[in-house]
């Protein structure tokens, strides 16, 4: 059963490449509706909708989600599944797409067919890049199909990135990646915790311990100074908190694959 009435957007992006590698977008839209019911769906590729206004629902088999203003909820392929809006309607944005790299990308940002919903909140960057999908979709333009893959490419990213800074504030991450710590005790005691119990909780967080995050810092902040031709190599070991510049080299290979002379070697001075 389908039932739509308000004020609707739809638009398709034209396969004029057939179907680019990765990640592709089939269409989207913007819907602002009073009356909408879309029931027992299948499609075989994946759907996004941001609802940014109002409410509704969402289900899958027998699991009921409510949907609410700041949400953002997956729908995948194969699976069935219906959605309508509240009494009030709602405003949704949404695009479907499909890919290679499409459900790996929907799981990175935040998303599995076990918990399909994500609150992220009112977010102007999503909004602009949608209205950015659409417009691009509008303009039907020769490379329109690449354009759109981009922006959906950047959509999902965005997402992951709403999502850690939604995930991280006031969170005693947040406090630790501000204070620049240099050691593990002065980043626990930014946190406020034991070091021990600190280590354990960042690595929980974050994937990786206290020191490899304070090491990968310390590299990509030579990465910069290598950019340099004027600096030496050890002088750069020594600025970036190394004591002994053969160390840091070791350190800098087991991170990059590359001795930083070799590095330097890769980079392009040429004005």
């Amino acid at each position: 059963m389908s039932k739509i009435g308000g004020n609707i957007r739809n638009y398709f992006v034209s396969q004029i490449y057939g179907d680019i590698p990765g990640l592709y977008i089939s269409s989207c839209g913007h819907w602002n509706v009073t009356d909408h019911i879309l029931e027992n769906r299948t499609r075989s590729d994946y759907l996004i909708i941001y609802c940014v206004n109002g409410r509704g629902t969402y289900t899958e088999g027998k699991k009921e989600y409510t949907i609410k203003k700041g949400m953002i909820f997956a729908a995948y392929p194969d699976i069935v599944h219906s959605y309508w809006c509240g009494e009030q309607g709602w405003e949704i944005w949404y695009c479907h797409f499909a890919g290679d790299i499409a459900g790996k990308l929907l799981q990175w940002a935040g998303f599995n067919v076990m918990s399909p919903i994500i609150q992220i909140g009112i977010k102007k960057t999503l909004l602009k890049t949608f209205g950015e999908i659409i417009t691009a979709t509008v303009e039907k333009k020769i490379n329109c199909e690449i354009d759109t893959s981009w922006l959906l490419y950047k959509l999902l990213l965005q997402l992951k990135g709403c999502r850690i800074s939604s995930e991280t504030k006031g969170h005693f991450l947040q406090r630790v990646l501000e204070c620049r710590a240099e050691n593990i005790d002065e980043m626990a005691k930014c946190a406020g915790m034991s070091k021990y119990h600190f280590i354990r909780v960042f690595k929980k967080n974050i994937g990786i311990t206290p020191w490899q995050y304070i090491m990968q810092r310390k590299i990509t902040n030579a990465k910069e100074l290598l950019h340099n031709p004027n600096k030496t190599i050890k002088q750069i070991a020594y600025e970036t908190g190394f004591k002994d510049p053969d160390y840091f080299s070791t350190t800098f290979k087991k991170i990059t694959g590359l001795r930083p002379g070799d590095f330097r070697n890769t980079l392009d001075y040429s004005k």
